[in-house]
């Protein structure tokens, strides 16, 4: 099935980073941002995006599903997502939603997954294709 990643977004606290005589830094989770903004000045036009924080160190995964596993997928489920940019790798996480209904025009339904990404590998709006997990034998 395929999978879309969705870029992470950190939340205002973690965007204003520390204050200098200069200015204000904006800071990523990751200590990534695109541009220094100093106090004063004007970035942009009013209500306009400065720049995007992105948290990529988890990456969350949407997936459409046919409506006949409906009943056999839970949020806490293992997911194994590949993309083509990787494609001798899969990378592993757990299901985090369930769409509580079936989309009546595509009688599919949708699942939300976080994927773990330390090394910061997988990035929001890629591709991916994704694989549940059911049954484990031991």
């Amino acid at each position: 099935m395929g999978a879309v990643l969705l870029p992470g977004r950190a939340g205002l606290d973690a965007v204003l980073g520390a204050r200098t005589g200069r200015g204000r830094t904006a800071r990523g989770p990751a200590g990534r941002a695109g541009r220094r903004v100093r106090r004063g000045s004007v970035a942009a036009r009013r209500f306009r995006a400065v720049t995007r924080v992105s948290d990529l160190s988890a990456v969350k995964v949407s997936a459409t599903i046919p409506e006949r596993y409906f009943a056999r997928i839970s949020p806490g489920q293992t997911v194994e997502v590949t993309t083509p940019s990787y494609p001798d790798e899969s990378f592993t996480g757990r299901v985090t939603v369930r769409a509580p209904e079936i989309d009546m025009q595509t009688r599919s339904f949708e699942i939300r997954a976080v994927i773990d990404n330390p090394d910061g590998r997988l990035a929001g709006g890629m591709f991916a294709g994704s694989r549940l997990v059911r049954h484990c034998l031991q």
